[in-house]
């Protein structure tokens, strides 16, 4: 996928701006390249279905408005933190 990007620069009267720009595109090339590579080598998180169980009362108590502190969070975690 090709992506365009605009980017507001001030530049000196005559400055090489053609050039800025191929730098500015491989230094985007290669950033991406190694955020690519990076993201292909990590394994996929696999949750428990304990660990699903205990997210999912944790999001019902919280739209319930049942909030819980930070104490209260980490013991019911605990074994995953």
């Amino acid at each position: 996928m090709i992506t365009t990007i605009n980017i507001s620069l001030n530049t000196p009267p005559g400055y090489n701006v053609k050039n800025l720009e191929n730098r500015l595109t491989e230094y985007a090339r290669q950033i991406v390249e190694e955020d690519t590579q990076s993201n292909d080598s990590e394994e996929p998180i696999v949750l428990s279905q304990e660990m699903v169980t205990a997210a999912r009362k944790a999001e019902q108590e919280y739209r319930a408005g049942k909030c819980l502190d930070d104490a209260a969070f980490n013991k019911r975690f605990e074994k995953w933190l």
